[in-house]
């Protein structure tokens, strides 16, 4: 894994997947809400 480059679309679903499924809490971050989140982060102050 390459941490200067973008998400693979393999790697996006896996994680969509994980975020989704019976091992996050229900009140886990969904993926648009977790890239609303990091997108807040990269433009904040």
């Amino acid at each position: 894994m390459q941490l200067d480059q973008p998400l693979t679309e393999k790697e996006f679903d896996d994680l969509d997947n994980f975020l989704l499924s019976d091992r996050c809490s229900d009140d886990a971050m969904t993926m648009d809400t977790l890239h609303g989140y990091l997108t807040a982060i990269a433009i904040g102050p």
